[in-house]
């Protein structure tokens, strides 16, 4: 089973912890992300995509391009506002049955209890046509760093985190909501100079560190993991 904590507070509590400040400490768009999301959409030519939890809009504008249209929703007004996106609930989202090809949820599932979680699954397969894919990043419940750093695991320090997972887990809990062809690992055609946090900022080395990290088993023990579902 996912591993729950107490959630913190009511959701209008919850709300007003997504402020300015919250963003203002945790903006911030990986390059190798970007790239991953492109190219994904790129090769499987998603053309509506919905961002759920899209925080200030960063992902959104980096994903922009002629011919896609790229919708997104946050529970936080102050985010929204800043995005020109939706305030909108996961577990409750105001789109159409059927709307869009690609659902990209970065770090939402970990705010969400396991029944609210659940919801938002639920939602998601409404509103994804069939063949349409929901990709995730939630912190890593396997990560070998959660027991070196104990309490002071990332996934810890912010209180709005109140359920996590393990690779394995999520996979399944996705399978029983109808998602097929899980994926953990992405083998991409160009691997970004994405600095990993090495002393020497290397391009070459990046990059390699950037393919053995998205696309070999490291994937599975890095301190967040993606993974993504086709709605079958």
């Amino acid at each position: 089973m996912a591993i729950s904590l107490t959630q913190r507070g009511s959701d209008r509590e919850r709300k007003e912890i997504f402020s300015d400040e919250y963003f203002r400490d945790k903006d911030e768009l990986p390059v190798h992300l970007v790239a991953a999301l492109d190219e994904i959409i790129e090769q499987r030519r998603f053309k509506d995509i919905l961002e759920v939890g899209c925080g200030t809009g960063r992902l959104l504008r980096g994903l922009s391009r002629v011919g896609r249209r790229i919708h997104g929703c946050d529970l936080s007004h102050h985010a929204a506002k800043r995005a020109g996106a939706q305030v909108a609930d996961a577990t409750r989202l105001p789109y159409k049955r059927k709307q869009f090809d690609f659902v990209i949820a970065v770090s939402v599932i970990e705010h969400l209890q396991e029944d609210q979680g659940e919801m938002f699954l639920n939602e998601v397969t409404r509103v994804l046509r069939k063949g349409g894919c929901l990709f995730m990043v939630t912190p890593n419940f396997a990560s070998p760093l959660r027991y070196l750093k104990g309490k002071q695991w990332f996934g810890y320090t912010d209180p709005t985190h109140v359920q996590f997972y393990t690779p394995r887990q999520l996979a399944r809990k996705m399978e029983r909501f109808g998602f097929g062809d899980i994926e953990l690992r992405f083998s991409l055609k160009r691997y970004p100079d994405f600095n990993w946090g090495l002393p020497c900022n290397v391009p070459a080395l990046n990059r390699f560190l950037s393919w053995l990290m998205i696309a070999t088993p490291c994937a599975l023990v890095r301190d967040s993991f993606w993974i993504m579902g086709e709605n079958t």
